[in-house]
């Protein structure tokens, strides 16, 4: 805890590495994105006995 790590940059959605279609027809170009409201979320998990 001495150095902190520096903030994570908000993701909207998981990781995706390889789609069987292409992401713009996935999706559909007539979807305003920008209205999507992202937050972050921290939470702790304690340890097994």
């Amino acid at each position: 805890l001495a150095q902190l790590l520096p903030a994570r940059r908000v993701r909207t959605k998981d990781r995706i590495v390889k789609r069987a279609i292409s992401k713009y027809n996935a999706r559909g170009p007539a979807i305003d994105r920008t209205t999507y409201k992202a937050t972050i979320s921290i939470n702790m998990i304690p340890a097994s006995p």
